[in-house]
């Protein structure tokens, strides 16, 4: 195993500014969270409605879109400590409770799942010999609003579709954005401490980054947490309305 630096340096987002994060490589990326939609109990032409109007969406885009569907156990419920007395029933009955959510989220039963809707923007691409004949001259202002405004168009088109099948999207802050990420990267932190303020994203990096990062052979390790990835090389023939 051989040291890699920092885990900051690692990162692909270097801050959060205007709702959005700005990538290492100049980019940006809005985030949209959605609600579950219950497909299953539509009836067949709303469910066809919901499935031609996606296709509307991916058919109308003229640059890609990230979806994710992020799932963990349910985090614990409010204990019963709010009501008085402390008789033997009422230990009896936290007991029972403190039971019954501990079976429900271990057998993973119970969880949390959350769906987002990544939208992106990239810089046009630099060639590589007037790259190195002109240099990279930093972004100007009106560059910078300008990414930001493109980027917001393409929210404002992607939010729209999917109001058409029934989902409000909404866009993540840079407070959400930062504890979203708190939450995936640093989960003990996350529960331990307050969510971060605005005087805090100024190091942003330094905030969200893990402890430690091991990469082998098989799998990810990111904190106390392990990750793999699993690549898709084909879809199945048929598809089911809703897959």
């Amino acid at each position: 195993m051989t040291a890699i630096g920092s885990t900051q340096d690692m990162l692909p987002v270097r801050s959060v500014e205007h709702d959005s994060l700005r990538l290492t490589d100049g980019g940006l990326r809005a985030v949209l969270e959605c609600p579950t939609l219950a497909f299953g109990i539509k009836g067949e032409a709303e469910q066809g409605a919901v499935v031609d109007g996606w296709a509307a969406l991916l058919n109308s885009l003229q640059h890609p879109i990230q979806v994710l569907i992020r799932t963990r156990a349910l985090e614990t419920w409010p204990e019963l400590s709010a009501i008085d007395g402390d008789t033997d029933r009422l230990s009896e009955l936290r007991d029972s409770y403190a039971g019954l959510m501990a079976q429900l989220t271990t057998s993973r039963r119970l969880v949390s799942r959350r769906f987002f809707v990544v939208v992106p923007w990239d810089p046009s691409p630099i060639p590589l010999v007037a790259g190195q004949l002109l240099g990279r001259r930093p972004a100007t202002h009106t560059a910078v609003e300008d990414a930001h405004a493109a980027l917001d168009q393409r929210v404002a088109w992607v939010s729209e579709c999917l109001r058409r099948i029934d989902l409000e999207p909404v866009r993540l802050s840079a407070k959400a954005l930062t504890s979203l990420f708190l939450a995936t990267l640093c989960p003990e932190t996350a529960t331990s401490q307050p969510a971060p303020g605005a005087d805090e994203l100024n190091h942003w990096r330094d905030l969200v980054a893990p402890a430690g990062v091991e990469e082998r052979s098989n799998d990810l390790r990111i904190g106390t947490h392990m990750a793999c990835v699993l690549g898709i090389s084909r879809y199945p023939t048929r598809l089911p309305p809703g897959w």
